[in-house]
């Protein structure tokens, strides 16, 4: 039989003591943080940030915090809907009329900023949150890269710091 994985569970694992209150609000909150406090003293790999621990947890085979899109053989390929498994560099060329769609609708910003890139020729590369700018495909089929322009990410504002992982960031 499988251990409980809910909060209480974690509660009497990280802090060795039974959740009062649990369900409310604030138990919960208080329960939280102090479960997360307590891993940090546990698990010194964990970035003493929220953006390095909002990183540290983050899916590595999504595009975009929202899960709309994946990495699927070096590629962002699109995670839901009548496209999903498509290429977005496919469907950026070959039904723009969706992505036309999906910036009218109500998806994250950072969604939409890979959707407007994606009609610009810019295109996310695995592991990276650069974008490198891509003219149309080469005669061969295979797109040419023509130039790299690092657009960051809203939620490390300490970038250098983080992917160096040094002190500073934990």
């Amino acid at each position: 039989m499988n251990e409980r994985r809910n909060l209480a569970a974690a509660y009497a694992l990280y802090c060795e003591k039974d959740l009062e209150g649990a369900h409310s609000a604030g138990a919960d909150t208080l329960a939280t943080m102090e479960i997360l406090l307590k891993q940090m003293e546990r698990y010194s790999e964990l970035l003493r940030t929220a953006a390095g621990l909002h990183e540290y947890c983050r899916d590595p085979s999504c595009v975009d915090d929202d899960g709309k899109f994946k990495w699927r053989g070096g590629e962002a390929v699109f995670s839901f809907g009548k496209h999903a498994g498509a290429p977005l560099r496919d469907v950026a060329e070959t039904a723009p009329d969706y992505l036309d769609w999906m910036l009218g609708e109500d998806f994250p910003e950072e969604t939409l900023t890979i959707l407007r890139g994606a009609q610009g020729g810019e295109l996310s590369e695995p592991g990276r949150r650069c974008r490198f700018r891509y003219s149309s495909r080469s005669e061969s089929g295979s797109p040419q890269r023509l130039g790299l322009s690092c657009v960051g990410h809203p939620c490390l504002p300490d970038k250098e710091s983080y992917l160096d992982r040094t002190p500073s960031a934990r």
